[in-house]
């Protein structure tokens, strides 16, 4: 993924958006020129990290004290639009590719139905040479087993059924079921899906790649247990603060969970980055987080999960906590968009 000047992104996708109209793909050129021609390439996105990608350009990402109860599916679907229009990928604006249901309404279902079609059969014939897929964008309902394979079922799109294989629907319950979990035992959480979607001759349609996100009632992604302690105290605490995204980056590698951007040091604005650590750090883990902290510009705060919580930075002149296992104190690091 490269920036342009003015937060615009052009994405490399690691996955399909379409399936050529049954002609051959033109074959890799292997002459000598090539042979001794090196390029650059931009690491690409795969269909989860677009997703975190997303969720990060449209601050969905950053809490408020002054956002309590405001957030709901209708401002996450303007939000995640917005954000689309400063994205592109293969060439064209990722907002011409990306289909976010409306809010289901019973008594509109007929001119619902409609405009689903009309978008997704827009997005299918944007390309002569290809039939094209839509990048959905939704909130998990359900996966039910079917005669044939399995459903997927989309809230609020209880009338367009989203079919897959059974082998497919194997993978997709096996990266369902953590999330799941964590759904049940968190309060108010949701399970956003992204998936590529062909549009069905019969009606709904087949389902290509998915993905999935645990979040909070906030909309605030979360990863694990100790994410979402961390997170709900600092909503609690009416602190402002933004939760990092992974972009892929391996689950191992500790990073940090949320910053702090209400936090202030000789006068002027200073965020802090917050760990919440394994109560079993390794010392390949506690290494690599020093490494990390070197690099980095900004204070931290430190909290090992099944720990008392201490108290979280002050809004004035936080200087940073010592934690044992770690050799610095001078900063911590945030995943940052893949370059």
């Amino acid at each position: 993924m490269t920036e342009d000047a003015g937060e615009s992104y052009k994405l490399a996708l690691g996955f399909s958006l379409g399936k050529s109209h049954g002609r051959a793909v033109p074959p890799h050129s292997d002459d000598a020129g090539s042979a001794q021609t090196v390029e650059a390439k931009p690491k690409k996105l795969s269909i989860r990290a677009l997703l975190d990608h997303l969720w990060h350009s449209a601050r969905l990402t950053h809490w408020s004290p002054a956002m309590t109860g405001r957030r709901n599916w209708p401002l996450v679907k303007h939000a995640l639009s917005q954000a689309a229009t400063s994205s592109e990928a293969r060439g064209a604006p990722l907002l011409d590719r990306l289909f976010i249901p409306e809010p289901w309404n019973l008594a509109a279902k007929t001119a619902i139905a409609a405009r689903r079609a009309a978008a997704l059969q827009r997005i299918a014939h944007a390309s002569a040479a290809q039939m094209g897929y839509a990048i959905l964008v939704g909130e998990f309902k359900d996966l039910t087993a079917e005669r044939f394979g399995a459903q997927l079922v989309i809230k609020h799109l209880p009338d367009f059924p989203i079919l897959m294989d059974q082998a497919t629907h194997k993978r997709a319950a096996s990266l369902l079921e953590p999330l799941q979990h964590g759904a049940s035992v968190i309060e108010e959480a949701h399970i956003i899906v992204i998936a590529t979607i062909a549009s069905a001759k019969m009606g709904g349609a087949q389902l290509i790649e998915v993905a999935f996100m645990l979040v909070d009632k906030r909309w605030l992604p979360i990863v694990d247990a100790s994410a979402h302690e961390l997170i709900d105290s600092l909503a609690e605490s009416e602190r402002r603060f933004f939760v990092g995204c992974r972009y892929g980056v391996a689950p191992d590698r500790i990073l940090a969970t949320a910053v702090l951007t209400d936090t202030k040091q000789s006068g002027a604005r200073s965020a802090v980055a917050l760990y919440a650590l394994p109560p079993d750090l390794s010392d390949h883990s506690a290494e690599a987080l020093d490494d990390l902290i070197e690099k980095s510009g900004l204070r931290a705060w430190f909290w090992k999960h099944g720990e008392v919580m201490p108290p979280f930075p002050g809004i004035n002149n936080y200087d940073g906590e010592v934690r044992p296992t770690c050799s610095n104190t001078g900063g911590a690091a945030v995943a940052e968009p893949p370059v």
